[in-house]
């Protein structure tokens, strides 16, 4: 089934995972590294794989905020 997420929207959700996030999400759901990139690219959907992205992304950006935080009070 294609993808129910705009592209934009993924292309979006992609672009704020670190390096390496594909093969983190594939390794966690016993999956290919390609099945996770067709997900992300739109080919298809996969709830597991965008809630896993989601996930990861909203992670680094409490890591950013909690260093930018820090930063500021030194």
């Amino acid at each position: 089934m294609k993808s129910q997420i705009s592209t934009s929207d993924l292309e979006k959700l992609k672009a704020k995972l670190p390096h390496g996030s594909i093969k983190t999400i594939s390794i966690k759901l016993g999956i290919d590294q390609s099945t996770v990139s067709k997900v992300l690219k739109g080919d298809f959907f996969n709830e597991d794989v965008i809630s896993e992205a989601v996930k990861i992304a909203e992670e680094v950006k409490l890591k950013q905020n909690q260093w930018k935080n820090t930063l500021a009070n030194l």
